[in-house]
């Protein structure tokens, strides 16, 4: 057999054996892949995540009863939540209506949660949502609703279920020992309570009452 021969039968094992080598690391390539989207896709929801935090957090520390129309100035739903906040508005207020005074409303709308300033256009904070939840704490027991009637709720509680479990719990973000997984089938993707500082509240309790 001659030495062209032996050559063109190198080559072809060559062939073959790079073609098994693609063959093994084809999966291998696709896993990576897949991971770093999913890692870029995580990164993406924690920096949502954290704006939503941060809006509520800076919310609840300035909020007040009462609207600049003398209405409730904290009031949601299982889907929705408007608070009244005093501090700077981003926004031009409206003729008559205090400069230090807006309302923030965040809410579950599709699959998105969305934010809305002063009665503006709804701002999309997190899109990809599966569920959200709002509860409110006034003493007692939790609610799905709260009205504003009796002033500031105690702590807001906010659920977010993402579609895939890309977030840890922390069970320790739950200072009023709530427990999220009565209703429902798996535990959120994030939570987190946030308590609502009421100087009324306080004084109250100063003088004796009972919060």
């Amino acid at each position: 057999m001659s030495s062209r021969s032996f050559t063109l039968i190198e080559m072809l094992i060559a062939l073959a054996l790079i073609a098994s080598l693609v063959w093994v690391l084809m999966p291998a390539t696709n896993r990576i892949m897949t991971s770093t989207t999913a890692a870029a896709d995580r990164s993406h929801r924690l920096a949502q995540i954290a704006l939503l935090s941060d809006v509520l957090d800076r919310a609840l520390l300035t909020a007040v009863a009462q609207d600049a129309e003398g209405k409730n100035g904290t009031r949601g739903d299982a889907e929705s939540f408007r608070v009244t906040t005093c501090g700077v508005s981003f926004m031009p207020s409206k003729p008559g209506q205090p400069d230090d005074l807006q309302s923030i409303e965040v809410a579950f709308s599709g699959d998105a949660i969305t934010m809305r300033q002063d009665g503006g256009s709804q701002e999309r904070l997190i899109d990809g949502i599966e569920s959200c939840r709002f509860e409110y704490y006034s003493g007692g027991s939790w609610s799905e609703s709260f009205d504003g009637g009796a002033g500031l709720p105690q702590a807001v509680a906010v659920s977010v279920w993402l579609g895939a479990a890309l977030l840890e719990t922390d069970e320790e973000s739950d200072p009023l020992g709530y427990d999220f997984e009565e209703e429902s089938e798996r535990d959120p993707d994030w939570r987190r309570v946030f308590a609502v500082f009421d100087p009324g509240a306080q004084g109250e309790q100063a003088d004796g009452g009972t919060l």
